[in-house]
């Protein structure tokens, strides 16, 4: 492959707030995953989220004029609420008021949104707030322990609950944004909002049509099935190692290799789709969008 892979970097004079944010959240949420049988690995994750926080936080600046390469794809618009992202995941795993009242001090509830996306992650700052509460965690009630955090915790599970609301009353098939609503419905499980039943039962339609049970009959997870895409909008998806074959591969051949296991973007909202690679929006595959499905998938199992 001859296509070129500059290295980029981020530091004090080239900050990046919204991506070391993101990477503070990562290691957070690993950091719980891994304790239980890897504790040292998640001790280490743990201890490198706390210092990128402190970066993200007393650094603040957008990542694309740092990671030029990347802005004309993955144009980021703020980096505030990937900062209440990290600290929502940091106190979730370690329960360190510091990172709450960096949340309460905002004086930012995100308000209702729609969409849960690479780019706006209000609602999952929204949610994770929410279970705090939900989780008796932090009680309303008990503005004389938690200070403001508390009132600022309960205005986040009002506009979690709103999204539900909303979840649940959408009916487009766009897989981009379905995986990572069903993923927020699908750990929002309360029964003030409505019966846990409805939410997993408005999650589970959602990932049948994913998998198959659509018009096409084609699963839209490269690999599963037996009608799925061939032609995947991604390298991974048409070349293998140099060390293993050097020929050079163009971007209109090998279509050998599939991407298996990943999502791509799905069908238009007639539920129509064209397998072609240069079909960019509907046969490309994310990170976002299969990891979205996963974690639905894990909570369904």
């Amino acid at each position: 492959m001859d296509t070129p892979r500059p290295t980029y970097k981020i530091d004090e004079e080239n900050p990046g707030s919204d991506l070391t944010a993101d990477t503070v959240a990562a290691f957070s949420a690993a950091s719980m995953t891994f304790a239980p049988v890897y504790r040292d690995y998640a001790y280490n994750l743990l201890t490198h989220a706390k210092q990128l926080f402190v970066f993200a936080r007393d650094y603040n600046g957008l990542y694309q004029p740092s990671i030029t390469g990347a802005g004309e794809f993955y144009l980021s618009s703020g980096y505030q609420e990937e900062l209440f992202w990290a600290a929502s995941w940091l106190y979730r795993a370690i329960s360190n008021k510091e990172y709450l009242d960096f949340l309460s001090n905002q004086n930012d509830d995100g308000g209702t949104r729609t969409m849960f996306l690479w780019d706006d992650k209000y609602v999952g700052v929204q949610v994770l707030a929410a279970k705090l509460v939900l989780e008796g965690k932090v009680k309303p009630a008990d503005d004389y322990k938690y200070g403001s955090a508390a009132t600022w915790a309960d205005d986040m599970k009002t506009q979690a609950e709103q999204f539900i609301r909303n979840c649940l009353q959408k009916g487009d098939n766009n897989i981009k944004y379905d995986t990572r609503r069903t993923a927020m419905v699908s750990t929002f499980l309360y029964r003030r909002v409505v019966q846990p039943s409805a939410l997993l039962g408005f999650a589970r339609p959602q990932v049948d049509y994913i998998l198959g049970s659509n018009p096409k009959n084609m699963s839209c997870m490269v690999g599963f099935g037996s009608n799925y895409p061939t032609q995947v909008h991604h390298r991974g998806a048409s070349i293998v190692s140099v060390k293993q074959d050097p020929t050079h591969v163009s971007c209109k051949a090998g279509y050998d290799l599939w991407f298996n296991k990943n999502l791509i973007g799905g069908p238009d909202q007639n539920d129509g789709y064209t397998d072609s690679r240069s079909n960019f929006q509907m046969a490309e595959p994310t990170t976002v969008t299969t990891a979205s499905l996963f974690s639905v998938l894990a909570r369904l199992a």
